[in-house]
């Protein structure tokens, strides 16, 4: 069972909201992603191509006109060596020579082949030969003149090479607008593949994120509806599934709680008519004059009207502490022994009644705390101790001052607490089996007043063992320094 629950919270983790936001907006953005670098890809590899298109072109477009200029000089400087007989016209055109060949030479890098690689080749070669023959021919010799006719075959084989050029520029430029218009069409179909996917996958994490945070909303709406709520259970991520779970335990609260509201006023009914109707009748007897004055009838009606009021005061009381426990109070300065002899002196009828003997032992250090509270959960303390303790037994109170603590204890020589009780003493109208009926009869709430203010004073209620033979409880409060709200939780 604890391996499956590991599993479950596994599985809960790799499903978390985080986890589930994230890889929604990843997978929505991914065919988005692949749209932009499929389209950077392409258009780069066009870029680059048309790039290297415009370097070739201009190194063609040049070294054709290069090419062009270098023949017509080499071929001027060859005539006017003819009939000039100059040597230096020599040097002049063996210059323009090595110009030429090294305009063939750039040709040949060009990563554009203009497609005239025999047409370059023969011009070298054309240009070789006739260099060879101004050079060692005498400028009047008939090898000179057959020399110069052959610049015109070199003018061909250079528009030859233009022309290609020209052609190997044009192809290109039909290549790229194939494979611009071939991008085209793949960023279309690419838009058009990918733009429903991306709304689907936007649509289903849409779905499933908002679903459950629709189901979280209703479940919420349903705590206030007045037909009872039904159990809440959210599917969905953890985040979502824990908010469930802390609805369903506010649903539980809720429903404990008018449970406990329809068992207060039908506790309260009952409680307040059985003083009420003994006050009433008591009255009446009186009013009648039924019974005489100072007559043994008349002391018990007396002590039933005593009683009945003392028990319906206690009563009020209660009930308005518990109804206030959640205002805003302020602290007070609180003497601890002046608190104790107040709460002893209020129950000091009681206790005459019971024949008890009071141990009383009190710091007199001030504290800081809420007066109304202290003051109610004392009293609520003594009182329950003179209703279980045996006539003429003990009660014994103690106050004492630890640091920024003040520990309040009662108790007494009756019976204790059973251990089955003990866990609810402290809830609101909770009277045990063992309830006495002497005396005043407890109403059920005094020891949840105790609890509020001890949770009011950041502290605790307990019960102690092993040092008095009956009850003993101990409340241990905290200084206050500063406003704050008490209650309950």
């Amino acid at each position: 069972m604890e391996r499956r629950r590991g599993a479950v919270r596994g599985r809960r983790r790799l499903y978390s909201m985080v986890t589930l936001v994230v890889a929604g907006f990843a997978l929505v953005a991914l065919p988005l992603l692949v749209a932009v670098i499929g389209g950077s890809v392409y258009l780069d590899r066009l870029t680059r191509r048309s790039e290297q298109l415009v370097r070739d072109s201009v190194i063609l477009v040049r070294q054709g006109q290069a090419l062009e200029t270098q023949l017509l000089q080499m071929e001027r400087n060859a005539r006017q060596y003819r009939i000039l007989g100059r040597g230096e016209l020599i040097g002049l055109y063996q210059e323009r020579h090595t110009q030429l060949i090294g305009t063939l030479d750039s040709l040949v890098s060009v990563s554009l082949d203009p497609g005239a690689a025999d047409a370059r080749q023969d011009l070298r070669a054309i240009a070789e030969s006739v260099t060879g023959a101004v050079e060692a021919a005498d400028p009047s010799s008939e090898s000179l003149t057959a020399a110069l006719e052959r610049f015109a075959r070199m003018r061909e084989l250079a528009t030859e090479i233009a022309g290609a050029a020209d052609s190997a520029i044009r192809t290109e430029l039909d290549s790229l607008e194939v494979e611009s218009s071939r991008v085209r069409e793949f960023l279309f179909w690419l838009t058009v593949t990918l733009v429903p996917i991306t709304i689907a996958l936007t649509v289903l994490f849409a779905w499933l994120i908002l679903r459950p945070i629709g189901r979280l909303g209703r479940a919420i709406r349903s705590l206030g509806a007045v037909e009872p709520s039904a159990p809440i259970a959210v599917g969905g991520p953890p985040e979502i599934l824990d908010l469930g779970e802390e609805l369903e335990r506010l649903r539980v609260r809720l429903d404990r709680s008018e449970a406990e509201k329809n068992r207060f006023l039908r506790h309260m009914s009952h409680e307040l008519k059985t003083p009420l109707s003994a006050i009433r009748e008591g009255t009446e007897l009186i009013a009648d004059g039924a019974v005489g004055a100072d007559s043994p009838a008349h002391r018990e009606i007396v002590d039933i009207l005593r009683g009945s009021s003392v028990e319906l005061q206690e009563l009020i009381e209660n009930l308005l502490v518990l109804s206030a426990r959640d205002l805003s109070r302020k602290p007070e300065h609180i003497d601890p022994a002046a608190l104790i002899d107040e709460a002893i002196a209020r129950h000091r009828l009681a206790i005459s009644r019971a024949r008890l003997e009071v141990e009383r032992q009190a710091d007199a250090r001030g504290f800081e705390g809420f007066r109304s509270l202290l003051q109610s959960a004392v009293s609520n303390l003594i009182g329950n101790a003179i209703r279980f303790s045996p006539e003429g037994g003990a009660l014994h109170v103690r106050a004492r001052r630890r640091g920024q603590r003040l520990i309040i204890e009662v108790a007494d020589e009756g019976p204790g607490i059973p251990p089955g009780e003990r866990p609810h003493v402290f809830e609101p109208f909770f009277q045990g089996d063992g309830s006495p009926q002497g005396h005043v009869r407890g109403t059920g709430v005094g020891l949840s007043v105790v609890r509020d203010c001890a949770r009011a004073h950041d502290g605790r209620v307990e019960i102690v063992d092993g040092e008095y033979p009956g009850a003993h409880i101990r409340m241990t409060l905290y200084a206050q320094q500063r406003p704050r709200i008490g209650g309950s939780e």
